[in-house]
Order: structure tokens, then sequence, then C-alpha cells
């Protein structure tokens, strides 16, 4: 039985397995999403196969990097495997959709994440995105794109913008540090050039008596 009460029926089926060089069952639903509505899954919040698999890390491998899980290694990549081509349809179908929540904003389509945004559909927010962070894009706000991550008020939209604003002030923070290097540096060749002036006078001076 599935989500609402919907009957699922499953049959078996035989694929070939080039990996392992022989046949394996197949359970085959009756329903491609065993009765769970695109929106149901897509609220899991897993928007790529990257999320399912750190998601499943820490869940079932304590959070181990791959070179300490050994022969597990396979299995994590087993499990990420099969659960997210079970949803990834369903995730994709919504993102593309969009609606009323909160959208992500980055330059183009790069992974660099400018922040977030809550919009009532993609082309409210799209044009909210431009107007509010098209300044910062050195390619005008024609490179400004916009992705659906999650339904919802605009509420959620502080608990996703709270990594954003962290790595901000980490990056003004050793912008700052930079500086300041850079501030040394510069000191060090004002004296180096001092130096070099004061040795070309004083030994031209003395050779020329």
């Amino acid at each position: 039985m599935g989500p609402g009460r919907e009957e699922i029926q499953y049959t078996v089926r035989e694929d070939y397995c080039r990996r392992s060089g022989r046949y394996k069952k197949v359970i085959i639903p009756s329903h491609d999403q065993y009765g769970y509505a695109d929106e149901e899954l897509f609220d899991l919040e897993f928007r790529s196969l990257r999320d399912l698999r750190e998601y499943l890390r820490k869940r079932d491998f304590k959070g181990m990097a791959d070179w300490h899980l050994g022969g597990r290694k396979r299995t994590l990549t087993r499990r990420s495997n099969l659960i997210w081509h079970r949803i990834a349809a369903a995730v994709n179908r919504i993102v593309r959709r969009g609606g009323e929540g909160i959208y992500e904003v980055s330059r183009g389509y790069s992974a660099h994440n400018m922040g977030h945004l809550y919009a009532r559909s993609t082309s409210e927010a799209l044009e909210s995105a431009r107007l509010f962070y098209g300044y910062l894009c050195k390619k005008g706000a024609a490179s400004i794109h916009v992705k659906f991550v999650r339904r919802g008020s605009v509420e959620s939209i502080y608990a996703l913008n709270k990594q954003t604003k962290r790595k901000l002030s980490e990056l003004i923070c050793r912008s700052e540090r930079e500086i300041e290097e850079q501030k040394k540096r510069i000191s060090t060749y004002k004296a180096q050039l001092v130096t070099l002036k004061m040795v070309e006078t004083q030994q031209v001076a003395v050779e020329m008596m």
C-alpha cells in the first residue's frame, strides 16, 4: 500500500548486469514513484546525487570520508545511486516547473550561490534576482540564473541564506588578512627601494672623491 492508500502492485523482472556478469532480479512497482507525488519527493530536499550521497554518508557511515570507508564505499555509492534514480525525475520536474517558494540565485549556471529570494513563480524570481543582484555581475543582469529549491513561505529565506552569509563573512575576513599581508609586503619593498638608492648615493660619492 502506497501513500494515500494507493494500491501498489509489484512485478519481478530479470535484467542482465554487465558489472557482475549475471542476471539479477529487479522489482518493478506499478507506480514509478511508489505512490509518492512529485512534491513529496521534492520536499525531501535532495537536489542532486551529491546531496543525497552526503546525507547517507552522515546517517549510515558516521560522516567518514571515502578513503576511510574501504569496501563500504561501494555500498554508499550503490545506495545513493539507487535512491537518486527513483526520485531524480520528480525532483527535476518540480525544479523546472517552479512555484511559490525560495529560489537560489547564481551567476549563469555556475555553482556560485549569490543568495536566495522568495517568489511566486520562476519568472517573478528571475525579475527580482536581476533587480537585486544584477549589479554584482560583471556581465550584467542578463547573466543571472535562478533555481527553485524549496516550496513554502518567505520565512525559509533566513535558513537558506545562513550558510551563504557565513561564507561571505569568511571571504571578507580572508580578504582583510590578505590586504594586511600585502601592506606589509609593500612596506618591505619600499624599504628595499630606499636602501638601494642610499647604497647607490653613498658608494658613488665615495668612489668619486
